[in-house]
């Protein structure tokens, strides 16, 4: 029951959000300085809300090359996940993120017709307590660019 009822609070806030734009919220890149800024990004209709959380980027990988965060085979304590969108559920893949020990995650959106948006994902998992947000698709292919070299940090504000 308490699960039913959790499940039709976060429908209601999902469309009370997207009518007010409660959903969209900054992401702060604090480092390099070469992409540093602030991008506005989408929160998920799920899991906690953002509340200054940082850290590094790390790229989801489950340990055969896929980005997509329905598995996770590395170690991100105290990172911040960075997920392909695709193959499974939003909250699916912000669970595998948490449990692998990630502070936040951020899903790349991946459809290139429209590669500058980003929509509020939806699902619903009480279990999952950290921060997700989406990024547009060119956002995280300059993001990508950067993380194969060098260190990304994020800001959660």
């Amino acid at each position: 029951m308490l699960k039913s009822y959790l499940s039709k609070l976060s429908a209601f806030a999902l469309l009370l959000g997207m009518s007010f734009g409660a959903f969209a919220q900054n992401v702060t890149i604090t480092s390099p300085a070469s992409i540093a800024g602030d991008y506005l990004s989408k929160h998920a209709a799920f899991g906690g809300w953002l509340n200054g959380q940082s850290g590094d980027l790390i790229l989801a990988d489950d340990g055969a090359g896929a980005t997509n965060g329905c598995a996770i085979a590395n170690d991100m304590a105290g990172k911040i996940a960075l997920i392909d969108r695709g193959v499974c559920g939003f909250a699916v893949k912000a669970i595998n993120a948490q449990n692998a020990g990630a502070i936040g995650v951020i899903i790349c959106n991946n459809n290139p017709a429209i590669p500058d948006s980003t929509i509020v994902m939806g699902g619903a998992d009480c279990n999952v307590t950290i921060p997700s947000v989406m990024l547009t698709l060119n956002m995280c292919n300059t993001i990508k660019a950067v993380l194969a070299t060098e260190a990304v940090s994020v800001a959660f504000l």
